[in-house]
């Protein structure tokens, strides 16, 4: 629970975070991205489940999902598979 609770003093706006058997299910937030990071989606995407995989119950994100695809705008990322 505490990483939740770092996710959710880290979003930007109001977060909604809903937890199912003791798992992130689906969460709505805005995390600012620090300014050394890349500002394509992918490498802000691979930041962000570095940075809070434990509350996404991954132990290496790298190894765990696959990028499918990424959004037009390039803002939002698209069927990631687990």
């Amino acid at each position: 629970m505490a990483g939740v609770n770092r996710l959710r003093a880290a979003s930007t706006i109001p977060s909604i975070i809903r937890i199912a058997d003791g798992a992130v299910r689906s969460a709505r937030l805005r995390v600012s991205i620090p300014a050394g990071v890349a500002q394509d989606g992918q490498t802000r995407a691979q930041w962000f489940t570095r940075v809070y995989s434990n509350v996404l119950s991954l132990d290496a994100p790298a190894g765990e999902l696959q990028m499918i695809a990424c959004s037009s705008d390039d803002c939002s990322l698209a069927s990631p598979r687990v």
